[in-house]
């Protein structure tokens, strides 16, 4: 079982209802291919670099990041960039391999506030 995580970028029109279905897709596609989610995050509403541009959907400066860790066999990437692509709330998106086990006991975005 190999871990992952991804970073989800919703349109800011995005209701929690639509944000709630994509994750229980996600769970749902890693309990086909023997895996669990192991953490969900919402990373609140950001401002992003620069303008994001979504065909027939608008142009976005801003939405709401979401931050999803799972274990699955690595088959689950394919679908899961399909799923991602076919859904037009999420703007952009990411998808890595988690090299150490214990970036699930830190917070994404730690590194950037000091303690």
């Amino acid at each position: 079982m190999v871990f992952y995580e991804s970073y989800l970028l919703f349109s800011k029109v995005a209701n929690p209802g639509e944000i709630s279905s994509v994750v229980s897709h996600i769970a749902k596609l890693a309990n086909t291919y023997h895996g669990v989610i192991l953490r969900t995050q919402d990373l609140g509403i950001r401002y992003t670099s620069h303008r994001v541009n979504k065909a027939r959907v608008g142009v976005f400066w801003y939405g709401r990041y979401f931050y999803v860790a799972l274990a699955a066999n690595p088959k689950i990437v394919p679908n899961l960039h399909k799923l991602y692509n076919s859904n037009s709330s999420i703007l952009r998106h990411t998808t890595m391999r988690m090299l150490y086990r214990t970036n699930l006991m830190t917070s994404p975005y730690s590194h950037l506030y000091d303690p």
